[in-house]
């Protein structure tokens, strides 16, 4: 029993080992894998954003080329008609020059640089030159960006005053949310790069420490392979003990009350024992009495008998005649 109580202890000692141990692994195994899950979730929401952006340039970009070369065809009397309203300028006209003399890196200022640049013999050359062969800095766009934010900035007003406006406004309006859109599309490249990179190196990561885990299961196996060896053995010594402790029942039960037959088998030994000291003279007896007494009267047959019991007494042989 103290070896069965035992085996019972180190077979729940296991199991609660094991089922622990297999819980963590399963739980930590699901947490790889959700991670995984969220990291490449992030990655391709980057991919399709950045697959949008790359969409947007290939639509906006042409539309640059097709705003400049409208621009370049302005001739004299285009610019003309906008500087006939350059001394009493409209909001529109005012913000539109404050924009070009950003991008021409001239003070933010209609009256001290704005005015000055629309005047100039060559502004349509310059503006056009100084454009398409800079890259407009980041710094510089998230100036500029505002402005077409501004209801003052109104396109329909600045075409009232001159359609060469409305052109002017078309090309650098293109030309500046072309250069914010590959802004946004740089920040998310290098974004997707260096989500990408963690998520590569996480994958690695991962990869060992699943397989790290796979030979922590094979462990468990194992484990598990003793826990079922010590459950059977445990079933069989179950078995065996149930199997003795039912004998042992029965031979109790055979035994029980043995106390008064053992009393019984005692007395009828010890009286065997008297009657075995006796046998002797009651041969002798039964002897003399079947060759002699035949013949013999009965008081001469009593008499015969009397004196060989008297004999027999002499020899100290007992006998149950009386």
């Amino acid at each position: 029993l103290p070896t069965l109580q035992r085996l019972q202890a180190d077979s729940e000692t296991l199991l609660s080992s094991y089922t622990t141990r297999k819980e963590a692994i399963e739980i930590r195994r699901a947490k790889l894998d959700e991670e995984h899950r969220e990291k490449a979730m992030e990655v391709g929401q980057l991919e399709e954003e950045v697959e949008e952006f790359n969409s947007e340039l290939e639509i906006m970009i042409p539309k640059i080329e097709q705003t400049q070369k409208t621009v370049e065809d302005l001739n004299d009397n285009d610019i003309e008609t906008i500087r006939i309203t350059a001394a009493d300028p409209m909001p529109s006209l005012r913000l539109l020059l404050e924009i070009f003399c950003l991008i021409l890196d001239r003070p933010r200022d209609y009256e001290r640089s704005g005015q000055k640049l629309l005047m100039d013999p060559t502004f349509v050359e310059t503006v056009v030159q100084k454009v398409s062969k800079m890259t407009l800095s980041p710094q510089l766009l998230a100036i500029i960006e505002p402005y077409f934010e501004m209801e003052a900035l109104n396109p329909d007003e600045l075409e009232s005053i001159a359609p060469s406006l409305k052109s002017l406004f078309d090309w650098i309006e293109c030309v500046c949310k072309v250069g914010i859109t590959q802004d946004k599309l740089d920040k998310k490249k290098k974004e997707l790069e260096d989500k990408q990179r963690a998520l590569n190196d996480y994958v690695e990561e991962m990869n060992l420490e699943k397989a790290s885990i796979e030979q922590v299961e094979a462990s468990l196996e194992n484990e598990n392979k003793s826990l079922a060896a010590s459950q059977a053995a445990r079933e069989e010594m179950e078995k065996e003990y149930q199997s003795i402790d039912a004998i042992k029942q029965s031979i109790g039960s055979i035994f029980k009350g043995i106390d008064h037959f053992t009393e019984k088998w005692q007395d009828e030994a010890s009286k065997f024992a008297a009657k075995k000291e006796k046998l002797v003279g009651d041969c002798i007896i039964f002897s003399f009495y079947l060759i002699f007494c035949g013949s013999m009267d009965n008081e001469t047959k009593k008499q015969a008998l009397n004196q060989v019991v008297g004999e027999l007494r002499l020899q100290s042989i007992d006998t149950n005649f009386e």
